[in-house]
């Protein structure tokens, strides 16, 4: 059934009504009871299990005591609520084994059972919304000055796409998704005008404001005097020579060599002109007799061939015009060119050698005039042989006021000059046309100009800065010579592995390449989050069955699920995990291993307990940063901590690594101890990543595609921005961390300021969801480089990594998609971050901005390269120098690296990679622009059931208050585990549903020595002196319930004066091999441990081993140490009636241990008061009112 959010409240406003009318009548009855309702059944106190102070779920009711009927009208249970609370009767059922577990199982989330002390305690503390109970109003987020001009901006952009027409045409319901969407519109239009303004700097910026000129200087003109690229020039026209010989006639006339003697000079002289064909004068016509000769002979003996002016005796007054026609349209390639400051210089040099010593030039319109042969006498009439020239022949075809503008303005631009005079539009055309065809020498050459100038200054420099990065990339990859073994390093390494829905042989393959790293076993530690009770696509078991089956957990092992606070909306903030550890044996090595399995609560549905990988990382990040800062823990973390420290015998705080590595990566054996001599030898090194290579490479031609585009990645862009020190992306499928500094221990991956950053639960933005959801490696990176500006992120080449490239199209599409867009909004983010390494050009600040700009124009880059290589091959002489420069330098230089590397596969790997610009370049950014608004994870990752449907699941219902997960610091948890021992003696009342009985109970305890209280010193090492693991096994599976701990020697004097030599080795069938065969291999582990930390393991080994209702202890012969320890317990006071009286702290102590271990549903004041008497021996009659205030406080939070 589906309501719209209206009928909801209604619907919701009713309920809430009803629920308060409900109360009332509640309270009412309670205060005209009778008292006569029956008396609840007593609390079993001997199957407690204490010291578990709410922070381990109550026993799921099935055991011998759960199904008594019970009554909350005594006097005792009423007197657990105030008067304004209501108290409702709730029966939970049982618990759940979940040994088969399948997809859409509802066992997938732990029971119900879980909660029932925590909403029991959020009812007392008035959580209920009672009469008289007000919610406390939530605090707006406040919104930055830099999101509010981003909305407006969108809004301004998308102010045309009416909201309606998304709802009814668009689908998009919901208004979150409405303003994704028009954010999407936004950064695309934002995206094409950055592509506009970059073809338009590159393309069009030089051509607008300095013009390509087709002109030819007198040197450049010489300069093509050879027959394979020979101009000549003809009245300022050049022209192609090399291609105009082979078409002259006649050959036999003048031969070819004659011809090529005008290359690189000016042929002017070789064509007379008739004045009249070219001219119309002053009154519309020019007399045939009139000529343009100097007084000085300047015809060449060859010009005779093409004379055919009116008194000789061929006379053709169109042939020149026609000539020069057809020339100008096949071989004309240009003008001659003066420079207006050297214009006078030039017309002097040029001139004088003709005789003229005052040569009359100007420019008109661009356009260079010399009238000196006009005004110098050049204008002789000459008619046929035997005819008059005639009477009063006007030979002045050139209006006076033009030509007093050039005797006036010699050398000069007189183009205002003539438009000013008073000429009539029919005249001054006459005029120009006369000029151009009979005084033209050329164009002005503006090249050399100051706006020429700068837009060639301009591009060449941004030219060489992209050469010089390309050159500094090439330089950091070149790293000559061999490889250096480094010393074998022993320091503790955290491998952590998020799965999600990788197929068994992926999670075989990196499982067991971490397994065989060569580093010392004992000092790397498996840590793996399942995120999730999915079935992968292809597989056949969940992920987490499918990790733990690998280990070789046995499928019986069913540890409870505990609380722990997750990422998410709402109450989806509360997840519960299963934490499993053991041994995991491969090609003999033994490690060590934590599995944490995401299993949701009860309520969940729909992929219980998945919350992403970010929510994995942060398990363990929150984890170490609790640690290090002795924090409150939550269940399950301080299970973790049991685990790590009691089972696998490694305090959690000598970890100083974080290897992150994903769960289809097979790692290098040798890449950790690599990784590790770098952070050794430079103590600032915060992060490192090595190199990553496909393994799958030939599978298809999707995956050819990919390989060099691996590999220069790597070995260009991330060894660039090592020489910063500032990698920017540390890949989250091999990376590694420092988690605290070498010198003055500061937290660093687990810093307060990264867990807040990294665990932002807000992300309602489309930029936070592409940086949250999609980049949330990536992010990752950023916040270091933020929040730790003096710390490095580095490249190693050296470590090495081989993981599963895409080979299908859409999963490429899919996987890209989310690089691309988590990079833009990364490289944003690192825009602005204050502290970035070097000045200006030269810092790390000007390569990010290199790096988002260049992956936002990727597109129109290949458009202007197609555009490049057409214009090349249909003009081969208008080549743009430097942008076929920067291309050869940026995949010449590509090339170098690998030749010199000897890597010759990637000369044809390159080849293919660069067939496929159009798709890496080109296709695949347009589909990931176009869908920055699509959060998920596309093809990457597919889970049995969803059948490609778009879910949009609304958030769990109600705020989640972090109050509701109970937490406690180690310390103090241990603390009471030593404090409550004198009630190992109760025995055990656990069920099969519990999951967690009195024997999982002394899981957590650690039992010292005869006489080693909290008082008293013990110390260990951890070195591989002798060092015992308790019980049988190696390649065996642990859980909360049944996990063996590690025997840790108490001093080298303890262990000469106790003797284990005698104690029995029994097999557990959970266990594949002895721990002795082990610690033969192995060595030993030990660790540093205050008083209350010595554990002596001996309440973990199977039955049988220690006998009686301590099942699984280890004892020496005769038990003494245990027989001490207990009789020390303060279990051990005399009853009697002189006994004394405990102190307040001690009842307090106790008060707690008991709320925390007992079923609050049925549990009375007055049981709390016989149990108190019961433990200390005395009757607690006369305490009984600071009791009953002691249990109100406690259960209020108070206390």
């Amino acid at each position: 059934i589906y309501l719209s959010e209206h009928a909801w409240r209604d619907l919701e406003d009713n309920l809430r009504n009803q629920d308060k009318d409900e109360q009332r009548r509640a309270k009412e009855e309670r205060k005209n009871g009778d008292g006569t309702a029956a008396q609840p059944s007593l609390l079993d106190l001997q199957s407690s299990r204490p010291g578990s102070n709410l922070l381990v779920p109550p026993m799921v009711p099935g055991g011998p005591y759960g199904d008594e009927q019970r009554s909350f009208y005594s006097e005792d249970a009423r007197s657990f609520y105030s008067e304004d609370e209501y108290y409702q009767e709730d029966h939970y059922s049982g618990g759940y084994n979940d040994t088969e577990s399948a997809y859409g199982s509802e066992v997938f989330a732990p029971s119900g059972s879980t909660f029932r002390e925590l909403e029991m305690r959020k009812m007392l503390n008035g959580d209920s919304k009672g009469d008289g109970v007000e919610e406390e109003p939530e605090i707006p987020r406040k919104t930055t000055r830099g999101r509010k001009q981003w909305v407006a901006l969108t809004w301004f952009l998308t102010w045309w796409i009416p909201g309606p027409f998304l709802r009814w045409c668009g689908g998009m319901k919901r208004p979150d998704v409405r303003m994704a969407w028009r954010e999407k519109v936004a950064l695309c239009f934002v995206i094409l005008a950055l592509s506009g303004v970059v073809i338009f700097f590159i393309a069009v910026f030089g051509k607008l404001i300095c013009p390509y000129q087709n002109v030819f200087s007198w040197n450049e003109l010489q300069a093509h005097d050879k027959k394979d690229y020979a101009y000549t020039a003809i009245r300022g026209e050049v022209f192609d020579l090399t291609n105009l010989v082979p078409g002259h006639w006649p050959n036999e006339v003048i031969s070819t060599s004659a011809l090529f003697a005008y290359a690189g000079k000016d042929s002017t002289v070789l064509f007379p002109i008739q004045v009249s064909a070219l001219c119309d004068g002053t009154t519309g016509s020019v007399d045939d007799a009139v000529t343009l000769d100097t007084h000085v002979n300047l015809t060449d003996p060859n010009a005779a061939y093409h004379d055919f002016r009116y008194f000789t005796s061929d006379y053709r007054p169109d042939w020149y015009w026609n000539q020069m026609v057809k020339m100008r349209k096949l071989y004309r390639i240009g003008f001659m060119g003066y420079d207006p400051k050297d214009l006078q210089n030039q017309a002097k040099t040029n001139m004088a050698s003709s005789g003229i010593s005052n040569p009359s030039w100007a420019i008109l319109n661009n356009d260079i005039y010399d009238l000196s042969a006009y005004l110098a006498g050049g204008l002789i009439p000459r008619v046929p042989t035997g005819q008059q020239v005639p009477a009063n022949l006007n030979m002045n075809f050139m209006d006076s006021r033009i030509v007093d503008l050039f005797k006036t303005f010699p050398y000069q631009d007189i183009t205002k000059s003539f438009e000013a005079l008073n000429l009539d539009s029919i005249l001054k055309e006459r005029q120009l046309v006369c000029l151009r065809n009979l005084f033209f020498i050329g164009k002005t050459d503006n090249r050399n100009s100051t706006v020429c100038q700068f837009s060639t200054y301009l591009l060449l420099i941004i030219s060489v800065m992209l050469c010089a990065v390309i050159l500094f990339k090439f330089l950091a990859a070149l790293q000559l010579g061999g490889r250096r073994e480094p010393e074998e390093y022993d320091k503790f390494i955290i491998c952590q592995v998020p799965c999600y829905t990788e197929s068994e042989e992926s999670l075989r393959k990196t499982i067991d390449s971490l397994s065989v790293l060569r580093y010392d076993d004992k000092r790397k530690l498996l840590f793996l989050i399942a995120d999730g009770m999915l079935i992968g696509s292809g597989n056949d078991r969940p992920t987490p069955r499918i990790v733990l089956d690998i280990l070789g957990v046995d499928p019986n092992v069913d540890p409870e699920p505990l609380s722990f606070e997750s990422l998410g909306d709402g109450m989806a903030q509360h997840n519960m995990a299963k934490v499993y550890s053991g041994l995991y044996e491969c090609s003999g090595h033994v490690v060590p291993y934590i599995v944490v399995v995401k299993v949701g609560k009860p309520t969940e549905r729909q992929k219980p307990g998945n919350r992403g990988k970010r929510d994995s990382q942060m398990i363990l990040m929150r984890f170490l940063n609790k640690v290090h800062f002795n924090s409150e823990m939550t269940p399950m973390e301080l299970e973790i901590f049991h685990q790590i420290k009691n089972v696998i015998g490694v305090n959690p705080s000598f970890y100083e690594f974080v290897l992150m590595v994903d769960a289809d990566t097979e790692i290098m054996p040798d890449s950790l101890n690599r990784m590790v001599s770098c952070f050794v030898h430079d103590a600032k090194i915060i992060g490192l990543c090595g190199e990553t290579m496909i393994s799958n490479e030939k599978d298809t031609w999707v995956t050819m595609i990919q390989v060099y585009e691996y590999y220069i990645s790597h070995h260009l862009a991330k060894a660039f921005e090592s020489l910063f020190g500032s990698v920017t992306c540390l890949p989250g499928c091999f990376c590694m961390y420092r988690i605290r500094s070498a010198t003055k221990n500061q937290p660093l991956l687990i810093s307060n300021q990264m867990i807040q950053d990294y665990s932002e639960n807000i992300v309602e933005t489309l930029h936070m969801k592409n940086l949250l959801h999609l980049g949330e490696d990536r992010y990752l990176t950023t916040l270091i480089l933020k929040h730790f500006p003096n710390y490095k992120t580095k490249f190693t080449p050296d470590a090495a990594c081989k993981t599963n490239a895409p080979d299908r199209w859409p999963v490429l599409l899919s996987q890209r998609r989310r690089w691309i867009n988590s990079t833009v909004h990364n490289l944003l983010e690192l825009m602005f971050l204050p502290q970035l390494c070097g000045f200006c050009c030269f810092s790390m600040r000007f390569v990010v901005i290199l790096d988002l700009l260049g992956t936002l124009v990727m597109p129109a880059i290949v458009v202007y390269l197609g555009f490049l290589i057409y214009s090349i091959a249909v003009s081969p002489t208008a080549i743009p120098f430097w942008s076929v420069i920067t291309l050869a330098g940026v995949y010449g230089l590509q090339a170098l690296i690998f030749i010199i590397r000897r890597k010759w596969e990637h000369v044809g790997w390159m080849i293919v990679y660069l067939l496929a610009i159009p798709v890496f370049s080109f296709a695949i950014p347009l589909y990931s622009f176009w869908h920055f608004d699509d959060f998920s994870w596309g093809n990457t990752r597919v889970v049995v059931g969803e059948k490609g449907k778009k879910l949009h699941l609304a958030s769990d219902e109600g705020k989640f208050d972090p109050k509701s997960i109970p937490r406690k610091k180690w310390t103090d948890y241990e603390q009471e585990l030593w404090e409550v021992g004198s009630h190992e003696s109760h025995d055990s009342r656990g069920t099969a549903h519990t999951g967690y009985t009195h024997e999982s109970y002394r899981s957590h305890r650690s039992l010292a020595p005869a006489g080693a209280g909290p008082g008293s010193t013990a110390g260990s090492i951890y070195n591989d002196a002798a060092s015992y693991y308790s019980g049988n096994g190696g390649n065996s599976g642990r859980s909360r319930s049944r996990s063996p701990a590690p025997m840790a020697a108490y001093d080298n004097q303890s262990i000469r004066q106790q003797s284990f030599t005698n104690v029995p080795i029994v097999s557990d069938p959970r266990m594949s091999r002895p721990y002795s065969d082990m610690m033969s291999q192995r060595g030993s582990v030990f660790m540093n441990r205050t008083p209350s930390e010595i554990d002596l393991a001996y309440a973990n080994m199977p039955p049988g081993m220690g006998g009686g209702s301590r099942a699984g202890s280890m004892m020496p012969p005769g038990g003494s140490v245990m027989d001490a320890y207990y009789a020390s317990g303060p279990g051990s006071s005399a009853s009697g009636d002189g006994a004394i009286l405990p102190t307040d702290e001690e009842i307090l102590q106790e008060i707690r241990r008991i709320l925390s271990t007992s079923d609050l549903m049925s549990i009375t004041k007055k049981q709390v008061r016989d149990e108190l008497s019961a433990f200390f021996g005395v009757d607690m009659s006369s305490r009984r009112e600071f009791v009953n205030s002691c249990i109100e406080q406690v259960l209020q939070g108070k206390l």
